[in-house]
């Protein structure tokens, strides 16, 4: 990006000659992307691109004007213009301008007219007096003939000037007519400007407003959503904790449960060992007789039980062991409890018969051969 100076001082990098030119008057600004703007410096005088007073910076483009004081600046051929280099600038163009902007360019174009119908009627003036001489020359016998002539053409003379008075005045008139349509749109313009800009202040005001009472509602939304999520998570939090304190309490119970059941195992492990310590193989009628007597007595009934004193007596031995597996630890040591009950029963009986003489009756003999049966074989070892 290059900037180029204009002014009056001897520091500028483009120097200009005007009285109504500031020191340092504006800047053009030639941008890297092939892009161009003016910046006016805040003189007095001002800077007029188009013909419209600027202020600050304005971009430029190709055909637009620029003009500061009385002289027009054609700005698009400084745009390959290095400052401070050897290169000499482009030269600098003046013109009058009495009231600045548009209408110093409209007045300086009628003034050009002006002046071109000033000449035109000079020029025709002198027509005249080369004439007026021409002819004298060939008239000098006759005196009186060339001051009548001369006369003649005096008033020529006059009647041309007041022509050209005439068309200057209506010139004139037109340049007056023209100037006050000027300022007469200019002033509807800047009327119309004024009312665009209260309008847009106006709105924008509204707008500011509805963007503050929306920023209110927002503030007042979000802070109510703030202590709904602080409520719940105090909620959340306490609901957290007593969940964790009953999974606490779950896990205690839980582990004194599983502590008191692998207890009750390791019971019920005993007791079937020793259960499987007393060998039934040959104890049928000890196991008939421990089921009638649990099948009679309500004490050692449980849910579940279904126990057949019908049928083969073989099938005691199992019928036996399957309800003792399923039985509590209460009446597992009720079982092993009628069962050493009756072992020892069916040993006393064996000793007694032993000693009873060999002619004892036939029932007593019966009796005896069934309590051998019972003993277990562990005993009778």
């Amino acid at each position: 990006m290059r900037v180029i100076t204009f002014g009056r001082a001897s520091n500028s990098d483009i120097i200009i000659n005007d009285p109504r030119v500031s020191r340092t008057h504006l800047q053009l600004v030639i941008k890297d992307d092939n892009t161009y703007s003016v910046v006016d410096l805040n003189t007095t005088n001002g800077t007029y691109v188009n013909g419209v007073k600027i202020y600050g910076e304005v971009s430029l483009k190709p055909g637009d004007t620029l003009l500061i004081g009385d002289t027009h600046i054609d700005w698009i051929q400084y745009i390959n213009y290095a400052p401070n280099s050897a290169q000499t600038p482009p030269a600098i163009l003046k013109e009058n301008n009495l009231n600045g902007g548009a209408e110093s360019s409209n007045e300086n174009k009628s003034k050009k007219t002006m002046l071109f119908i000033i000449i035109a009627a000079l020029l025709i003036v002198i027509s005249i007096v080369t004439v007026v001489v021409l002819c004298s020359v060939d008239f000098t016998n006759d005196s009186d003939d060339k001051e009548n002539d001369i006369d003649v053409y005096r008033k020529d003379l006059t009647n041309a000037s007041a022509a050209a008075d005439s068309i200057i005045s209506v010139k004139d008139a037109e340049l007056s007519k023209n100037k006050k349509n000027y300022n007469k749109a200019l002033q509807a313009k800047n009327e119309e400007l004024s009312k665009n800009k209260t309008e847009y202040e106006a709105a924008l005001q509204a707008k500011n407003e509805e963007l503050s009472e929306n920023k209110t509602e927002y503030e007042a939304a979000l802070k109510a959503k703030n202590e709904e999520l602080s409520e719940n998570k105090t909620e959340y939090e306490a609901a957290l904790k007593a969940k964790n304190e009953e999974l606490s309490e779950n896990k205690t119970k839980y582990e004194a449960a599983l502590k008191a059941k692998e207890e009750e195992n390791e019971k019920h492990k005993q007791l079937n060992k020793d259960f499987y310590n007393h060998s039934l193989s040959e104890n049928e009628f000890i196991c008939n007789k421990i089921i009638k007597t649990l099948k009679t007595n309500s004490k050692y009934r449980e849910d579940g039980d279904i126990i057949s004193l019908e049928g083969n007596s073989n099938k005691r031995k199992d019928e036996l062991t399957i309800l003792f597996l399923n039985s509590s630890i209460e009446r597992k040591k009720e079982i092993l409890r009628l069962l050493d009950e009756y072992v020892k029963e069916s040993k006393d009986i064996l000793v007694e018969q032993q000693t009873v003489p060999e002619e004892t009756n036939q029932d007593n003999t019966i009796d005896a051969t069934s309590a051998t049966k019972a003993i277990p074989e562990t005993q009778s070892k």
